[in-house]
């Protein structure tokens, strides 16, 4: 009995825990995730404190120093688009 409940906890435990530590990692701007064609705009009190334009997942502290925290909880992020970058939008090659 204790064997099927650890193997049904083993393998339903990672679909309740990872969105939920994912989330809490995501509130205090741990990691942030740039898609193609966008750039997202870190703002705190006014001023920029930091732009992401390169696709990927990025480590948040690494590229915004000690204000990475700060930022989600008190800042904005903008999310931009940048239409004109994009591979597939560009017809003049044709």
């Amino acid at each position: 009995m204790n064997l099927v409940v650890a193997a049904l906890i083993s393998f339903f435990g990672p679909f309740i825990l990872e969105p939920i530590i994912l989330g809490i990692a995501k509130t205090f701007g741990l990691y942030a995730v740039v898609r193609e064609g966008t750039c997202r705009v870190y703002v705190l009190f006014g001023r920029v404190v930091g732009i992401l334009d390169e696709p990927g997942l990025h480590f948040l502290p690494a590229k915004l120093g000690t204000s990475a925290v700060v930022i989600n909880l008190l800042g904005k992020c903008h999310e931009l688009d940048l239409g004109g970058r994009r591979a597939h939008g560009n017809r003049d090659l044709v």
